[in-house]
C-alpha cells in the first residue's frame, strides 16, 4: 500500500521533470540551430559580397587601363583601393583561418596600396609610367583569374547548396578537406597567386611597407576579447550598442596582425561598416564605410575642417593637411 501510494505521488513529479527536460531540451536545440544559421548566413554573406568586390574590381582595374588624365584615374584607382581593401575584409570573416590565405590576402593588400599611391599623385604633372601600366595589365589579368574561380565555387556551391559550416568543421577536423569544393576552390586561388611572377610595384610600396611595419610593432596594450572589440568599434563609430546590428568575427590567417574584423550595420541602414579591431589594445586600424555619395553639400574648407575635426576625436592632434583635392 506504501508503495502504491509513494508511486502514485512520484508519478507527476517524475512526469513534470520529464516534459521539463524535453521543453528544455527543444529549447537547447532550437538556440543551437538558431545560432548556427547566424553564422552560415553570415558566412554566405560574406563569400556573395567577396565575389561582387572582385568582380567590380576587375571592371576597374580594366578602366584603368583606358584612361589616363588625372580626372578620371584619380576617381577609378580610389575605387580600386576601396574595393581591394573590402575584399580583404570579406576574407576575414570567413572561416579560412585554418587554412594558408595569406598569398592572396597579400596580393589585395598591395593592390590597394599601389592604386592609392597613384590615386594621390598629381597624374597631370606624373602620369602613369610604362611600368605602372604594366603592373596594372597584370593585376587586370590576375584578377580576372581570382574572378572565374569564385564563380566556379559560387555557381557549385549554390547549385549543391554547399554549407560554410561544412568547411569550418572539415578545417578544425583536418578531414575531407579534399572533397570539399569550397576548399578546393580557394586552394587553387591561392596556389594561383603563388605562381604569379613578381610584380614591380615601385619604390613607394616598399616605403609603406616599412611604415606599415613600423606602425604594427606599434601597437601595444592588453588582449581585448570581441565584446571589447565590439564596444571600441561603436565608439569609433559614435554609435552606441542598440544603434547597430554588430557581427565580430577572427581575421583569415596569414594577416600581419591579429585583429577581429567587425561588422557594423546601422539600425535603418542597408551597407555596413568594416573595421579591423586589432586583438592587442582593441585598436581600430582601418574601416571602410561603403555608402552611397549624394550631392555636393561641403565646399574644400568645411571638407578640410570635418577632417580635421574627426582626426582630434580619435585622437589624432597635430596633424597637416598634405593635400585636398575634389572629384
Amino acid at each position: 500500500m506504501v508503495y502504491g501510494a509513494t508511486a502514485r505521488l512520484l508519478f507527476p513529479v517524475a512526469l513534470v521533470a520529464l516534459i521539463g527536460a524535453g521543453v528544455w531540451g527543444y529549447q537547447e536545440h532550437n538556440e543551437k540551430n538558431s545560432v548556427l544559421i547566424k553564422a552560415e548566413n553570415s558566412y554566405q554573406r560574406a563569400f556573395h559580397d567577396l565575389t561582387y568586390h572582385v568582380d567590380k574590381l576587375h571592371d576597374e582595374l580594366g578602366k584603368s587601363l583606358v584612361v589616363n588624365s588625372r580626372r578620371q584615374m584619380t576617381p577609378i584607382l580610389t575605387n580600386v583601393w576601396r574595393l581591394s581593401y573590402a575584399a580583404q575584409a570579406d576574407v576575414g570573416q570567413l572561416p579560412l583561418t585554418l587554412m594558408a590565405f595569406n598569398k592572396t590576402e597579400e596580393m589585395l593588400s598591395r593592390v590597394a596600396d599601389f592604386s592609392y599611391r597613384v590615386a594621390v599623385r598629381d597624374l597631370d604633372k606624373v602620369p602613369l609610367s610604362q611600368s605602372e601600366y604594366k603592373t596594372l595589365k597584370s593585376l587586370h589579368t590576375q584578377a580576372k583569374d581570382i574572378q572565374d574561380e569564385l564563380r566556379k565555387v559560387q555557381a557549385i556551391a549554390m547549385d549543391k547548396q554547399l554549407r560554410w559550416m561544412d568547411v569550418e568543421t572539415a578545417l578544425a577536423s583536418n578531414k575531407n578537406k579534399e572533397d570539399n569544393t569550397i576548399i578546393d576552390g580557394f586552394q587553387t586561388i591561392e596556389k594561383k597567386v603563388q605562381e604569379y611572377p613578381d610584380l614591380d610595384w615601385g619604390v613607394g610600396i616598399q616605403s609603406l611597407d616599412k611604415k606599415k611595419q613600423q606602425r604594427i610593432k606599434g601597437i601595444d596594450g592588453k588582449p581585448a576579447t570581441k565584446e571589447e572589440a565590439e564596444k571600441n568599434a561603436l565608439a569609433f563609430l559614435g554609435l552606441k550598442p542598440g544603434d547597430a546590428k554588430v557581427e565580430v568575427n577572427d581575421n583569415g590567417k596569414g594577416q600581419e596582425y591579429t585583429a577581429y574584423s567587425v561588422r557594423v550595420t546601422p539600425n535603418g541602414h542597408k551597407t555596413a561598416i568594416n573595421l579591423d579591431v586589432t586583438k592587442r589594445g582593441g585598436k581600430v586600424v582601418w574601416m571602410m564605410n561603403e555608402r552611397g555619395v549624394g550631392e555636393e553639400k561641403l565646399d574644400m574648407k568645411q571638407a578640410e575642417e570635418k577632417g580635421r575635426v574627426f582626426l582630434r576625436n580619435h585622437g589624432f592632434d597635430n596633424m597637416e593637411v598634405s593635400e585636398i583635392d575634389s572629384y
